[in-house]
């Protein structure tokens, strides 16, 4: 209950408003029986004036109810918008500050699917428990002031339902829980056939992909059909001990009619009314069942924002250090790589690290950048060498590099306010002079909309850590997979990068390997350094 009351924090306002119109929309509950009771009987009697009059009011009654029910309406709206977006929001914190932890498809559903889930079963919901309670409480009231006995036979069974959530609330907790695993392996499936579809095409192998992810949709779909039939049988069940009692209670009432103690109109109104008070109570065991189904999700979702923890050190040392590792061992619990690494990389250095696959090199660039803990020794950052912001002393390129569908100019500053002068001096510092100027930097990237090639690309990337003043450029394998003038010309840009440059390269030409201050490699998990 403690998670759901956080839904509602800071909307003081809305809420009460939303309850103040419930209470006007709950005196449906007597008015419907009220005013059927009183024409019945005035009919009965032959008083036809009395019959109109009493129609007339009716209808004025039923305009004010249906206000009443429009306003209660826009701000249980409002409501849930705000719900919405501030779990969304908070989502994509989690995501933004975890970015290395959690699949984007984990996100993806998280935000699409399980985000409305709980505004569906638990914030409407809960909300609408709260009228139902609000038309229960009115309605007996004025139960209790027509007939006591009678009214307390029909409200009396009518409790018989409230036995079902008791029996079915752990039962529905399992098929939700069940299904939201399903739901997850479905898009981490779909995720990786949607971007891997290309790969799949070269290959011919789009069918057997597309029938994995069918295979895994129908268990998804099959684990959701499941959850909402377990709900739909409790809820079923309720329905008809609710059925059963008002129909007991009602030949209860026949009774009391043929011993001269009520009138018709009386024995509909007390009718009526009872059923505004059971019915308004089975809503709010189905609503019960729905908010106790979905619990799993919203505990998931309101887990506390963990940020990821830097495992670099910062100290004090010479001008010239940048970044240095002592008696570091670098790897995976039960899996060290790299051995007795004691290494100093120094400001403005240009350095090769090739080694071949599987030898730990990008695990060592994930270690000197803090994303992943030495087993032993220590790394630890120059402060005095390094930019007083944390965070934002590593610029990377990557040998796939990623690009948003938003405009060339957006890709290289990613959002943030830099003119375009500033823009069109990095790119022209890159080699990539024909972009720099307005009608480029406004052209869409990503998607089918690609204007720039793979060396291009990895150039775009260079510019953004020279936009971005970085003082450490690391770069994975960015020379691979282009052709000789294309790596000359990448090579070259990152010659003349003004900061500490580390290169990690599995095939390299010997013209370009002389081009760097050091080369490194690793050898049976050591990190040696070699002569050009």
């Amino acid at each position: 209950m403690r998670k759901i009351s956080k839904l509602f924090v800071g909307k003081f306002n809305l809420i009460l408003a939303c309850i103040l119109f419930s209470i006007f929309l709950s005196f449906d509950g007597i008015g419907g029986p009220y005013f059927l009771g009183r024409f019945t009987d005035f009919l009965t009697v032959g008083d036809y004036v009395s019959g109109t009059w009493t129609t007339v009011q009716w209808l004025a009654f039923l305009m004010l109810i249906a206000l009443s029910q429009a306003l209660q309406r826009y701000f249980l709206a409002k409501i849930r918008t705000q719900v919405r977006i501030e779990l969304k929001a908070q989502e994509l914190t989690k995501a933004s500050a975890r970015p290395r932890l959690g699949a984007a498809s984990a996100y993806l559903a998280s935000i699409t699917t399980e985000v409305t889930q709980i505004d569906e079963r638990i914030v409407a919901s809960l909300l609408t428990f709260v009228y139902c309670l609000l038309q229960t409480a009115v309605t007996f009231s004025f139960l209790m002031m027509l007939d006591v006995p009678v009214g307390l036979i029909f409200v009396g069974l009518g409790f018989i339902p409230v036995l079902v959530p008791r029996l079915s609330a752990k039962w529905l907790k399992e098929a939700t829980v069940n299904w939201q695993g399903e739901n997850q392996r479905f898009v981490n499936q779909l995720d990786d056939f949607l971007k891997g579809r290309k790969l799949l095409s070269r290959f011919q192998a789009l069918l057997p992909g597309q029938t994995r992810v069918m295979s895994q949709l129908n268990h998804s779909e099959s684990a959701y059909l499941q959850m909402e039939l377990k709900q739909q049988i409790a809820n079923t069940l309720v329905s008809l001990l609710y059925v059963g009692a008002l129909l007991l209670g009602l030949l209860l009432g026949i009774q009391s009619v043929m011993a001269g103690r009520l009138t018709v109109g009386a024995l509909i109104t007390i009718y009526m009314a009872a059923d505004r008070v059971i019915s308004p109570l089975m809503t709010c065991i189905q609503l019960y069942n729905n908010m106790s189904a979905t619990q799993p999700l919203l505990d998931k979702i309101m887990q506390p924002v963990q940020a990821e923890k830097s495992h670099l050190e910062l100290v004090r040392g010479e001008k010239q250090t940048l970044i240095q590792v002592q008696d570091g061992t670098v790897g995976y619990p039960n899996r060290p790589l790299i051995k007795g690494l004691n290494l100093q990389l120094n400001l403005g250095e240009k350095i090769l690290l090739q080694a071949p696959s599987g030898s730990g090199k990008s695990t060592l660039i994930q270690t000197l950048m803090g994303e992943i803990p030495l087993l032993e020794g220590k790394v630890s950052l120059n402060r005095d060498a390094l930019p007083s912001e944390e965070g934002s002393w590593f610029g990377i390129v990557e040998q796939a590099p990623f690009v948003f569908n938003l405009t060339l100019g957006e890709n290289l500053s990613l959002g943030l306010d830099y003119r375009s002068e500033e823009m069109e001096t990095v790119l022209q510092a890159v080699g990539l002079a024909k972009f720099a100027n307005p009608e480029s930097l406004a052209r869409v990237l990503g998607g089918d909309q690609q204007i720039l090639s793979g060396g291009e690309l990895k150039r775009l990337e260079v510019a953004r850590a020279l936009l971005f003043k970085k003082p450490i450029l690391l770069v994975d394998e960015a020379l691979s997979g282009l052709d000789a003038q294309a790596a000359k010309a990448l090579n070259q840009v990152l010659r003349q990068y003004p900061g500490l440059v580390i290169d990690i390269e599995h095939h390299i030409t010997p013209d370009l390997i002389s081009q760097y201050d050091r080369i490194l490699t690793i050898r049976d998990g050591y990190l040696e350094e070699v002569s050009a």
